[in-house]
């Protein structure tokens, strides 16, 4: 009896022997398995910081690039005006004083990616406040009202320059032929948020266009068009009954790189 005993109880203590190292390799494997998941958590913590440290350096070097470009332009543009106060013929005056529009809405867009937090996009419905408000203000003329419904719109930025020259163009011309000082009228501006797509609209209640009336509303008409070929853009002249009504629709979806 006491033989019997004494087998049990070595028995009993092999298999508490093997529980333990079974036990220990298993607290070693998690050991392991924590400092694998504790320096692989490290190197994407590091990655990570460095990924910011860069995407920081490119946003500061942007922004620094905007604001050298409009630096730039406001000397083009202090140029331009020099040059005004010496010409005596009301055409070239003419031509280099939409040439001036064109440089300074330049200008602006860079001033205005310069400002912003933002150096993928452009709202492209606070620049066209700006803008119409600042084309209005500029004539003097209590007859010309601005009528604008904006809905804010992000575009990327690669497009907010043409696009701000598109528009520019439409409203300064709006202004010129449009509401020429004989009539005044209304300005109506308009931008819209549709889907992947951006829809500016620009009209006036003047008389509407008439082909081959003055060389600067043809010329600018061809601007926009090219423009907006290269924003892959919809255009639609429309009789507005009264007046001219000129739709923009861009698509404003970023592409992934390669497609």
């Amino acid at each position: 009896m006491r033989l019997a005993s004494c087998n049990i109880f070595f028995a009993s203590q092999l298999d508490v022997t093997d529980r333990k190292q079974y036990e220990l390799r298993i607290v070693e494997e998690k050991d392991r398995f924590e400092k694998a998941v504790s320096d692989r958590t490290a190197d994407l913590r590091e990655a990570n910081d460095q990924l910011k440290s860069a995407l920081s350096i490119k946003d500061e070097l942007l922004h620094e690039v905007d604001h050298r470009v409009k630096n730039n332009m406001q000397i083009i543009s202090s140029l331009i005006s020099m040059q005004l106060r010496t010409i005596d013929d009301d055409k070239i005056k003419a031509s280099l004083q939409t040439t001036l529009g064109r440089v300074e809405a330049m200008s602006t867009v860079h001033r205005r990616f310069y400002q912003s937090g933002d150096v993928t996009h452009f709202d492209i419905a606070a620049f066209v406040r700006d803008l119409a408000s600042d084309l209005v203000v500029a004539t003097g003329r209590p007859d010309i009202r601005l009528d604008i419904d904006l809905e804010p719109v992000q575009v990327p930025a690669e497009k907010a320059a043409p696009l701000a020259l598109m528009v520019n163009e439409l409203a300064t011309n709006a202004i010129k032929h449009g509401l020429s000082s004989e009539r005044g009228g209304v300005l109506s501006v308009t931008t819209r948020h549709q889907g992947d797509r951006c829809r500016i609209t620009v009209a006036d209640d003047g008389p509407g266009m008439i082909e081959g009336t003055t060389t600067s509303l043809t010329y600018g008409k061809r601007l926009v068009e090219r423009l907006g070929k290269q924003l892959q853009a919809e255009l639609r002249w429309l009789d507005a009954e009264p007046g001219l009504q000129v739709e923009i629709t861009v698509p404003i979806a970023q592409r992934l790189r390669g497609q």
